[in-house]
């Protein structure tokens, strides 16, 4: 506060006042604080032990004995600080501004003075004026200063200091349970004074979660005298309660100091490892008293072994399938095959293939499994490969095989295009310097495009990698060229089949990992859904791949008698099948079935496809192959037509009104198609949609349709109008190609028909007459012998399905014991 000028004296008197009174708040805090000190002081020595927990410690007397000393001591300390305390003046109050401000002459007493004599003379009057104004600027500098109570004077050791430090440690030791303790601290416990309350512990030893082991509890009336064997890893748990003093764990060389749960608990965890078995004394001591002391013997987890269940083989599909054996003494992580180029053979830049196997569970001590494995589209294919398992648990110990020397399995091809393609590939992994000359391999191959039907993607691929061997020089090239070589090659030899079989054989891996790992229901089922709809698109493009070879001129072969045939009704069955043992709980039966399917899908031949449409007397073959001639005959009118009706529109354009007679060229112009050849190809599409009928098949629709279009375009013949038979004859193409799929499908079904009831899509392992398709034994009922795999019947299912509901129906019951309620709820998970 201030005085401005121009103010009149009321302000400046109002403004004193302030200052007076906030002078004597300021000499009141120096003298009320010293005489409070002791009582302050007292007060926080309390606080401090109580937030520390410390008062709780002692016998209940003297914890009692404390509280009244510290009681009398404070009431003491405050009468007597407050008996001498006494309240400033107006004169110390004006004196304190004062010597704060460093006046002189006591402006403050002259403010108050009036003038006495002088009245009436100017000269006084002048001299009054002049006084009154140095004394107003003399309160323009009025300060009250900071408090000072002089406590270092009163407390030359700094008690009060030791007091803070205490109080800052039992806030930060007393955290969120202040509350409590001071509670603890003003109610002693006079019950308990004679003795403090026994100490109680307990010791667990808990494996790691990989061994599957529950918690052992250490007891010295059960525990053999040796002690418990623990595996590596293990987390001993240690609780204390009551008794007096902090206590230890030992355990051999290493001392673990329990720490402070509660005001009678104390806890510690400590994990236990070894490199090689060791026994070790665990003591657990409170004070001077040993709890309790247990000899352990602490085992190093070992490496798993794995080794080949039977010897790496090739499928029909030419998949790799291995089959190993692999076990581990507290269970199985993962499995891993890696394939190696033998030593010598290898270049600088080969790195191992990495082929993850699937496990058929969790936690497994000893596997046993097979897996398909699709590498016919690495660069090593058809070259000599070491193989070699490698097992792991779960603490990362890894096991090795035996390594197995062989040829890894390549694709055949069998279109010329497609081969020539895959023997430039393999020239670039014999010799990967040799990017001239199989650029130009791949050169010759791309010029001659009728020779993979003028295919422009084939033909940008394969110039696009005779580009890049030819100007790129990055060290990854000659490996990404080998990937175009591959795709391209696919394509030309099978269409979309590699891709439908790529999709087939993920699905199937896929279900298998969801079996073994206890995926959710809803999972399996959508994955199940998934591969039966992975096989239909694999039967699919199988059957195209089929056509596509007959149309290139391949042969059909034989049929031998004695193979089973497999159907589609047969495929859904066992899929279905999956399903239900699934949804009951028999995630092992259900793997078992998936691997049985997955072996026939790859024990299937396309060549079995083949066979199934020959019939002994070869109709089906030969009607597809008059109707591949039908479609060529129709094509080749078809630029007969189209090429007379441009002739017929530049004659108009040239020569109106001398075209001659309708339908007859000009000379030298070439002879314009007729309707008798349209007539003929209508009449031989006539004779195969018979034949078809004769045989018990149904009339594709397409071909009925290609009859009309064919109609169409001879009546537009006859009346001399090519141009308006070219658009009927490129529909009787178009619905000619159809009814030709249709109609190789359909055949396809009859022959099928011929070894049972169904569609048969494939070819399954030769079978006595009462067996299924996995060479189980038929009963009269229809259900299987499951003395070899154990798959339940139609009984168990059933009456799985019926406990299910039961379970599901008491669940529901919530008036039941809770005990048996809970034990409900987790069968229920679990099934």
């Amino acid at each position: 506060m201030s005085w401005r000028p121009g103010q009149d004296d009321t302000s400046i008197r109002l403004l004193v006042h302030r200052l007076m009174a906030l002078a004597k708040l300021a000499i009141s805090w120096e003298r009320l604080w010293p005489a409070l000190w002791p009582a302050v002081g007292v007060a926080g020595i309390f606080v401090a032990l109580a937030l520390l927990d410390a008062l709780p410690l002692l016998p209940g007397w003297l914890h009692a004995l404390v509280l009244v000393a510290l009681v009398a001591a404070f009431g003491w300390a405050a009468v007597h600080g407050l008996r001498t305390l006494r309240l400033p003046t107006e004169a110390e109050a004006r004196r304190r501004l004062e010597t704060a401000s460093e006046l002189s002459h006591r402006p403050l007493v002259a403010l108050d003075d009036v003038m006495v004599a002088g009245h009436g003379d100017d000269q006084a009057e002048v001299l009054w004026r002049a006084h009154r104004k140095r004394t107003i600027a003399a309160l323009t500098r009025l300060r009250i200063g900071s408090p000072s109570p002089g406590l270092a004077r009163r407390d030359p050791r700094a008690l009060r200091v030791a007091v803070a430090v205490a109080l800052v440690i039992g806030a930060v030791a007393g955290g969120s349970e202040w509350l409590p303790r001071l509670a603890r601290a003003v109610t002693p416990d006079l019950t308990n004074v004679a003795s403090v309350v026994p100490a109680s512990f307990e010791v667990w030893v808990t494996p790691p979660d990989y061994t599957g082991i529950a918690p052992l509890l250490l007891d010295i009336e059960t525990l053999p005298e040796d002690g418990p064997t623990v595996p590596s890893g293990s987390v001993v748990m240690a609780q204390v309660h009551d008794g007096r003093g902090t206590p230890a764990l030992t355990f051999g060389p290493e001392r673990h100091v329990l720490k402070a749960v509660d005001d009678r608990t104390w806890r510690a965890e400590v994990p236990v490892e070894a490199t090689e078995p060791t026994q070790r004394q665990l003591v657990l001591k409170q004070g001077n008293t040993v709890l309790g002391a247990w000899p352990i013997l602490v085992v190093p987890d070992e490496a798993p072994t794995i080794e080949f269940a039977e010897h790496p083989q090739a499928t029909e599909r030419m998949a790799l399938r291995l089959e190993y054996l692999a076990t581990d003494d507290y269970g199985l992580e993962d499995v891993m095959a890696f394939v190696f180029r033998p030593e010598g053979e290898a270049a600088a830049d080969d790195e191992s293939i990495e082929v993850p196997l699937p496990l058929p569970g969790r936690g497994l001590k000893e596997a046993r499994a097979a897996s398909y494995n699709d590498l016919t589209a690495h660069r090593w294919a058809g070259l000599p490969v070491e193989i070699e398992l490698q097992a792991r648990d779960g603490p990362g110990n890894v096991g090795r095989s035996e390594r197995f020397a062989m040829t890894l399995p390549e694709r055949i091809f069998r279109h010329p295009v497609a081969k020539a393609i895959i023997e430039q590939r393999k020239r670039l992994t014999r010799d990967p310097s040799a990017r001239v000359p199989v650029a130009g391999g791949i050169a010759t191959i791309a010029i001659e495009p009728e020779s993979f039907d003028n295919d422009l993607v084939v033909y940008l691929a394969l110039m696009t990698a005779k580009s890049r061997l030819m100007r790129s020089r990055e060290p990854g090239t000659v490996k990404e060229v080998q990937a175009i070589l591959w795709d391209t090659a696919l394509r030309v030899e099978e269409g979309n089949m590699a891709l439908a079989e790529r999709d087939l054989r993920s699905l199937q891996r896929q279900l298998q990992e969801a079996l073994a790992n206890d995926a959710p229901d809803e999972e399996i089922q959508r994955l199940m859904e998934q591969l039966r709809d992975a096989i239909d698109r694999f039967m699919q493009a199988l059957a195209e791949n089929m056509m596509r070879q007959l149309e290139q001129g391949g042969q059909l072969p034989p049929v031998d008698p004695n193979a089973r045939m497999l159907s589609r009704m047969d495929l859904d069955q066992m899929i279905d099948r999956m399903q239900e043992l699934s949804k009951m709980g028999a995630r092992e039966a259900a793997r078992q079935m998936l691997s049985q399917l997955q072996e026939l899908l790859e024990n299937l031949q396309s060549g079995a496809m083949m066979g199934m449409m020959q019939p002994q007397n070869g109709q089906a073959g030969e009607m597809m192959r008059e109707m591949e001639d039908l479609i060529r005959r129709q094509q080749s009118l078809l630029d007969r037509t189209y090429r007379s009706a441009r002739r017929r529109e530049g004659q108009q354009g040239q020569q109106p009104g001398q075209q001659g007679q309708l339908g007859q060229p000009q000379s030298g112009q070439g002879e314009a198609p007729g309707p008798g050849e349209q007539e003929a190809l209508r009449r031989m599409l006539g004779e195969i949609m018979r034949r078809l009928g004769e045989m018990g098949g149904e009339i594709p629709s397409g071909l009925g349709r290609a009859e009309r279009f064919m109609r169409d375009s001879s009546q537009a013949l006859a009346e001399g109008q090519p141009d308006a038979a070219v658009g009927p004859q490129t529909n009787a193409i178009d619905e000619l190609q159809q009814g030709a799929q249709s109609m190789m499908q359909q055949l396809v079904g009859q022959r099928s028909n011929q070894f049972g009831p169904d569609n048969r899509f494939g070819r399954a392992n030769q079978q006595e007459p009462n067996q299924d398709p996995f060479g189980r034994t038929v009963e009269e009922g229809g259900w299987w012998d499951n003395g070899n795999i154990q798959v339940p019947d139609e009984g168990d299912l059933q009456r799985a399905r019926q406990i299910l509901e039961e379970l599901r129906r008491r669940s529901s019951q919530r008036s039941r014991p809770a005990l048996e309620l809970e034990y409900i709820e987790r069968l229920l998970r679990r099934f």
